[in-house]
């Protein structure tokens, strides 16, 4: 194991290299994106870009959910001595307003596209709009959680700098969570393809995951 994950977000993740030596693998234990299905199963019919950007969405709006509370209970506890106004007399009240009701609303999207997409994948192989509805689900979903997050961490003020507080180690995670490529804004143009007609043409925007075959022991 190569220690290379030495990063300013995620860092419990602990995403480092690894390296094999001298090690044969046999052509049946490969994979890739473009290999055969092995198993026919529910979850076996769905792209594996879809589960990788809907990880990345769920992950982004968690993020957003603690810095909110986080923002809350500063609010709540922070008091400014002196005349000036305390954290919640200032622009933080329509900052969290706005928050909450951003993740109610792209939570309940993606939940409900991911449910519909299932419920297909589990009787034949999911509609290439489907899919569009998932990935642009979880696209737009992280994407608004991060301006979301940074928009907290701006008007929560000198608080936002101190480790102390999960604003700060928010900030960071967000922010390295949308470096992921399964969420850049160029999915949404596969998405898009779907909406319009097209067959989407992405590596990981292929109709089914491909899993590793694993021979029975005999």
């Amino acid at each position: 194991m190569i220690d290379t994950w030495h990063v300013g977000g995620l860092n419990g993740t602990g995403s480092h290299d690894i390296v094999i030596k001298d090690a044969f693998v046999q052509e049946r234990y490969a994979v890739d994106f473009d290999s055969p299905v092995a198993i026919d199963n529910a979850y076996s019919r769905l792209p594996i870009g879809c589960i990788n950007a809907v990880g990345c969405a769920a992950m982004a709006l968690g993020v957003l959910k603690a810095a909110t509370d986080e923002l809350i209970e500063i609010c709540l506890k922070k008091v400014t001595p002196g005349r000036s106004p305390d954290l919640r007399d200032r622009a933080v009240q329509a900052t969290i307003a706005k928050s909450k009701t951003l993740l109610a609303s792209k939570r309940a999207q993606l939940h409900n596209s991911v449910e519909v997409l299932w419920n297909e994948a589990q009787q034949q192989t999911p509609l290439p709009i489907h899919m569009a509805d998932v990935w642009a689900a979880a696209c737009e979903a992280a994407r608004e959680a991060r301006a979301m997050v940074s928009e907290i961490y701006a008007v929560a003020g000198t608080v936002s700098l101190y480790k102390k507080h999960r604003i700060e180690r928010a900030h960071r995670d967000i922010h390295a969570i949308l470096q992921h490529g399964i969420v850049q804004p160029h999915w949404m143009e596969q998405a898009g393809m779907a909406y319009v007609g097209l067959t989407p043409n992405a590596a990981c925007s292929e109709y089914r995951i491909a899993f590793i075959k694993i021979n029975k022991p005999s």
